[in-house]
């Protein structure tokens, strides 16, 4: 089988905390014990690329510091390669950033990230313009997993502005594909970074998730999945 996941830092493997230590490997081992794992879809080399059907793959593009035009736009280009190669992931799931952070591009050609944290003199994105954004990068990834007929998941660490119910374009977003940790209709809003703060699941002031925080993460995501009677037939068939 073969996952993809991306996000921002809490859904990296920071040399500091290791690979087991992330809800994306933690997921996938709940799927099988024995798996290969790769950071980028570019790096994949022809004999890689050529075995993904016969071995059980995990392909976590998570990334420190970015925003959602960059995993947007990443899982764009990567998912289509997997499929233009016919590869196609048996499961994605995306987990949303900050709405106001955003990726730049000097005059150079260097791309940076833009966050609260970092390279703030080059502006973040204001709301509520980078909730309008993210909204709009929701729909056309949802729009695009429906016609290339993937299996997908969404989740978003921090919330996002209740602007969002203004827009047109919300009303089309499919709900059901959000993992919502409890929070119900309050998870676009609420954000999963409060929950985890509230329970102890967090290992710094950022909100990064701690080992019990990654499990809760990626159970969480698992039961989603296996209850969802879409993925019937896959459980027969590979599990």
């Amino acid at each position: 089988m073969l996952i993809y996941t991306n996000g921002c830092s809490h859904s990296d493997d920071h040399p500091s905390i290791g690979e087991t230590y992330v809800w994306t490997n933690q997921l996938m081992s709940g799927f099988t014990k024995s798996f290969n794992y790769y950071r980028d879809v570019s790096s994949l080399t022809l004999k890689e690329l050529g075995i993904l059907n016969d071995m059980d793959f995990l392909i976590n593009e998570g990334k420190t510091a970015v925003g959602n035009d960059h995993i947007f736009h990443q899982t764009l280009e990567s998912v289509s390669k997997l499929l233009e190669i016919g590869k196609k992931p048996d499961f994605v799931i995306i987990q949303w950033s900050s709405p106001n952070r955003r990726e730049h591009m000097l005059l150079d050609g260097t791309s940076v990230f833009i966050n609260v944290h970092d390279n703030v003199e080059y502006h973040l994105k204001y709301e509520p313009l980078g909730t309008k954004h993210t909204t709009h990068y929701i729909y056309s990834l949802q729009q695009f997993f429906i016609d290339h007929d993937i299996k997908y998941y969404f989740f978003n660490y921090m919330q996002f502005d209740y602007y969002m119910k203004e827009l047109e374009i919300y009303k089309k977003i499919k709900m059901e594909k959000f993992v919502d940790f409890g929070l119900k209709d309050r998870t676009l809003f609420v954000g999963l970074i409060d929950l985890l703060k509230e329970r102890k699941y967090t290992r710094d002031d950022q909100g990064h998730s701690n080992e019990i925080g990654n499990k809760f993460i990626a159970n969480t995501i698992l039961e989603k999945i296996k209850l969802d009677p879409l993925n019937k037939d896959f459980f027969i068939n590979k599990i």
